[in-house]
């Protein structure tokens, strides 16, 4: 995974298998963003997600939107967005039977 923060942007962007094994490192790539409007998860080289990845992308969500206690120190207001970028069919697919469309912009 290859984290870039421009412009209060952060991009998070994955490469392969989404899942147990990218936690650590996807968790530590979304906190280490400091003062962001906006947030990008770009897919376009993923080529497998699980429920644990799924699960990544909820935690995520929570701590992005707030819920963290200490998000007001690394993120720009309770008003960061999240979109998940260049998914293949495959992927979302599974994101919108999920219903991940409710919670993300997913292009």
């Amino acid at each position: 995974m290859t984290t870039i923060t421009e412009a209060n942007v952060c991009t998070l962007k994955l490469h392969g298998r989404f899942d147990f094994n990218s936690h650590k490192q996807f968790r530590a790539g979304y906190r280490s963003a400091n003062n962001v409007s906006s947030f990008i998860v770009d897919f376009l080289e993923v080529d497998y997600i699980d429920s644990i990845g799924l699960g990544m992308l909820l935690t995520m969500s929570e701590y992005v939107d707030g819920s963290n206690v200490n998000m007001s120190e690394y993120v720009d207001g309770s008003n960061a967005k999240m979109t998940l970028v260049n998914c293949n069919s495959e992927i979302k697919s599974i994101l919108e039977t999920c219903n991940f469309q409710k919670i993300f912009t997913i292009t």
